[in-house]
């Protein structure tokens, strides 16, 4: 008969054999700690490396990831498991950690690059503080509880542009040259006492960026 434990490295196979004696509920519990820890640590990857802007959207804290960057046009539908690792404009390796609709988002590399990323000028890496996982951050600010005429006032006093407005619903999308002077402007928006409310486009794992 198959031994259902054939699956597993020798040395885990040790240890739940030894666990075999433990009642069922909790030997359960600890197999499923003991195979957990490679996900945790592939989570962690991003979390480690944050080191830039901090921001929150609805309630959900990020962290932009200096050291990591978007490449767009890398979707090959293999996934990210067979492309561990890829190079940058300068040869240097880096590390594939993850994707999100058509960009590749790799760690590593030439550092300082991110932000104005000739591979992705659009958006850069941020992480999720809460789950780990990776998420772009466009060069767009949305503005709430705001009339066309203060988002247009906004807009000029932190260097950006009105994209759309919206008066019906009071809110607007304003339009910065890169991921870094939108949030810049996101500070200087939340310090200012304008009363507006801003916000960072930001999109996740399994969505596609506009």
């Amino acid at each position: 008969m198959t031994n259902p434990l054939s699956f597993l490295p020798a040395s885990l196979r040790a240890a739940t054999a030894a666990l075999s004696l433990v009642r069922p509920a909790l030997w359960l519990t600890l197999l499923a700690a003991l195979c957990a820890v490679p996900a945790v640590a592939s989570d962690a990857v991003l979390l480690n490396a944050a080191d830039g802007p901090a921001f929150s959207i609805g309630g959900t804290p990020y962290q932009v990831v200096t050291a990591a960057r978007a490449e767009p046009g890398a979707a090959t539908g293999s996934g990210v498991r067979n492309e561990q690792v890829t190079r940058d404009a300068t040869g240097a390796s880096a590390a594939v950690v993850g994707r999100i609709g058509n960009y590749r988002i790799t760690l590593g590399g030439t550092t300082g690059h991110v932000t104005q990323s000739t591979a992705s000028s659009e958006y850069a890496v941020a992480v999720n503080r809460r789950t780990g996982g990776p998420a772009l951050v466009s060069r767009r600010l949305k503005l709430f509880k705001v009339s066309s005429d203060q988002a247009a006032a906004v807009a000029r006093q932190t260097g950006g542009s009105v994209e759309v407005a919206i008066p019906a619903a009071s809110m607007a999308v304003l339009l910065y040259a890169s991921p870094t002077v939108a949030l810049n402007a996101l500070q200087a928006i939340q310090t200012g006492g304008s009363g507006a409310q801003a916000e960072p486009e930001v999109t996740q794992a399994f969505m596609t960026p506009r």
